[in-house]
């Protein structure tokens, strides 16, 4: 795995002897499944899975939880989802106001005393990662972390007392992760949109695209002003209209000059012009919109604000001295923290100028805007797993005079990707799939795999996972011809003679049935292929990849027949080390390859389990 991505009480926060040996973690998985002899069968004595199997308390998906965790400068954060049949499901959340950046415009330094508020709720999360049994986490901290001298010495003291390793990401990681939190509640509409996230030290705005299935991001900034970092740089000077109204004007020039460079980027024209707000600033705004007695995260997720309505509470807070705004029950110091009432008129300041300084002079202002609640960064836990879908085109290309294809770029393929169609024009792997009648060059990979492995020697039941296009496929086809197989994919594939086809989620509660049914008997190898969708951040891609990977393991270890094989797709670090141990305490051997054909810039590689354990 990446560097910072899970927190080390998964990896050595108990000691060395802790982690319990295989065999016992297997007697416990069996006397919580029912496994063994005593699972159900069908009448061929192939295993059957009911949907409590796989995702009540005791099945191996209701066991699996995955995190995310967000220290910001203002809010420390987490999110605890596990698997469930339509995708995942929170079971445990966190969020403590810990002013981690209290005195960092001044000092240049986080205090004492906020490293340790910040070390106290992070002990906090530790014990909920412990106690939800979470095997894949990612922890971030922003901000206030980039900006303090004192920043890399407190990561090191959040690692050594709490066993949490923090990454430390950039202002454009944070936009990144601003997008993927909450772009499927965009709603549709012309032209492009912006989303903001207003953090306690800086704000991103984020112009993306929403042409595709995942938003493009056009343009961005990031700027160093949040509601903590703004606060204390134009402190209140007085409590009366005066000293408001000049507090106010003088943060509405300095949030208005920072944006500045980023809103004269911006495309002019037509468009239906959309705003999307995440985090804890524009949905605490939505709290007093809505008049809630409580913060209630089910009212205020996806809510659609009009603008009128939001600029006038934005003006309303602004008005008030710290004292009238506690008054609101969403933004008092007893609900949301102390301090934060002298923070909330900032984070509307930002919100406001943020609309008004991006779209000023286009066709009209944001007809809404929607708010979404916090901590929706989790992206192992916001999105169901699923099988990677590559697509490709172009218009004409060339020969050099080398005899290399050349591909000329066009109005509506980036260089990129024109480096990428060159490439596949000039592949080996490529042309020798074309001339030998395979459906993908990564059949050459699963033959590759197999010359070292020799897993397909004898096998008369195979499962494919993530079978699209089919190459895998046709090559246990043709090297098995009287073996039965069945394949699942969300896409859909061309009819392969003596393949069972599935087009659905390998999630889904009834795949592993249909799977085993389709053959008369249980499979004696399973072979995966399946990747999640990449999202462009490594830890990110390797975090969902992994959790498809776990999936198909259980599987395995819960199908197979004795002697059984197992061969998976995994990403750059190999499997996980939990996931590891029950491979091997299940399989005889267990080892990693990277097959010749896996391009040399590839992150991925292979696990190859064989002999399963009766």
């Amino acid at each position: 795995m990446g560097d910072h991505i899970a927190p080390s009480p998964h990896k050595g926060g108990r000691g060395k002897g802790a982690r319990k040996k295989g065999p016992n973690r297997r007697k416990s998985a069996d006397a919580a499944t029912g496994g063994g002899a005593s699972r159900d069968t069908d009448a061929n004595g192939a295993p059957k899975f009911s949907h409590d199997n796989r995702f009540a308390g005791g099945g191996w998906l209701g066991r699996t939880a995955y995190a995310a965790l967000d220290l910001g400068t203002n809010n420390c954060r987490l999110l605890i989802a596990r698997a469930s049949h339509d995708g995942f499901t929170v079971v445990d959340a966190f969020s403590r106001v810990v002013r981690l950046g209290e005195g960092l415009a001044t000092t240049g330094k986080m205090s004492e005393e906020a490293m340790d508020r910040a070390i106290e709720a992070l002990s906090v999360c530790a014990d909920k990662l412990k106690r939800r049994n979470v095997i894949l986490a990612r922890s971030v901290a922003t901000e206030a972390c980039r900006q303090a001298l004192n920043g890399t010495q407190f990561i090191e003291r959040v690692k050594q007392e709490t066993g949490i390793m923090l990454d430390v990401i950039s202002p454009k990681e944070e936009a990144r992760l601003a997008v993927m939190g909450c772009h499927a509640l965009l709603e549709p509409g012309d032209g492009p949109a912006l989303i903001f996230d207003i953090g306690g030290g800086s704000t991103e705005l984020v112009l993306v695209s929403t042409d595709g299935v995942v938003p493009e991001i056009l343009d961005w900034a990031s700027v160093p002003w949040g509601v903590v970092s703004l606060t204390e740089s134009e402190p209140l000077e007085g409590e009366d209209e005066a000293a408001l109204a000049d507090t106010y004007a003088r943060m509405r020039k300095k949030v208005s000059d920072a944006f500045a460079a980023f809103a004269a980027r911006l495309p002019a024209g037509g468009g239906d012009h959309r705003l999307l707000g995440t985090s804890g600033t524009v949905t605490t705004l939505a709290s007093v919109y809505l008049k809630l007695q409580s913060y209630d995260r089910k009212q205020i997720d996806g809510l659609h604000l009009p603008t009128e309505a939001m600029r006038e509470i934005s003006q309303t807070l602004a008005a008030l001295p710290p004292a009238g705004r506690a008054r609101f029950p969403t933004i008092g110091a007893g609900a949301i923290g102390p301090g934060r009432c002298r923070l909330c008129d900032t984070g509307g300041d930002i919100r406001y100028l943020a609309g008004r300084k991006a779209w000023r002079g286009r066709s009209r202002y944001p007809r809404r805007h929607i708010a979404r609640a916090d901590g929706e960064r989790c992206e192992t836990a916001r999105q169901a797993p699923g099988m990677t879908k590559f697509t490709f085109g172009g218009n004409r290309s060339g020969r050099s005079a080398s005899g290399k294809e050349r591909v000329k770029t066009a109005k509506r393929r980036s260089p990129q990707s024109a480096r990428w169609l060159e490439r596949q024009l000039n592949d080996p792997y490529v042309k020798r799939a074309q001339s030998e009648g395979y459906r993908s060059r990564a059949a050459y990979k699963l033959i590759e795999l197999d010359e070292k492995f020799h897993f397909l020697k004898g096998k008369k039941a195979v499962v494919d996972l993530g079978i699209a296009p089919g190459g895998w496929a046709q090559v246990v086809r043709r090297r098995l011809p009287s073996a039965r197989v069945s394949g699942i994919d969300l896409l859909p594939v061309d009819p392969i003679e003596g393949v069972t086809l599935f087009e659905m989620d390998f999630m889904d509660d009834r795949a592993p049935d249909l799977l085993v049914e389709a053959l008369g008997q249980a499979p004696d190898l399973i072979i995966s292929d399946m990747a999640a969708n990449t999202v462009g951040h490594k830890q990110t891609d390797h975090l969902r990849t992994m959790g498809l990977v776990e999936a198909a393991a259980h599987f395995a270890v819960e199908v197979l027949q004795p002697g059984g094989d197992f061969v998976a797709k995994v990403f750059a670090g190999g499997t996980d080390p939990e996931l590891l141990a029950i491979l091997k305490s299940n399989f005889a051997t267990v080892k990693h390859a990277k097959p010749p054909a896996s391009r040399k810039g590839s992150v991925e590689w292979y696990v190859v389990a064989q002999g399963k354990k009766g």
